[in-house]
């Protein structure tokens, strides 16, 4: 079987998918909680080698960080049975400072 969404970049993605909501902030909002949420259900998937010794949470704030967005997001609850918390960025920062912007 062919694997090759797994060895595409997901910003690229997710990126066009973010661009396409910056018209309206709430629908951004929502934009960036199911990008979150989509970063997560990723990491479900894998295991703690793959995600490279992130948690899970760390992970999908990993790449929110990458990508400059979801700053606000605490926790993500698309569902509101089943919500779904978020590493802060101080808490990544001190594991991976290499993330921390350049002002």
């Amino acid at each position: 079987m062919d694997k090759a969404w797994e060895r595409k970049k997901p910003e690229a993605t997710l990126r066009e998918m973010l661009d396409a909501k910056r018209g309206d902030r709430e629908a951004f909002l929502l934009g960036e909680a199911r990008i979150a949420y989509k970063y997560l259900t990723w990491s479900w998937q894998m295991d703690e080698e793959a995600r490279d010794g992130l948690t899970r949470q760390q992970f999908a704030r990993y790449y929110l960080m990458r990508l400059g967005i979801g700053h606000d997001l605490t926790r993500i609850a698309l569902n509101s049975k089943y919500p779904c918390q978020l590493a802060s960025e101080a808490e990544l920062l001190a594991i991976r400072p290499e993330l921390n912007p350049i002002e």
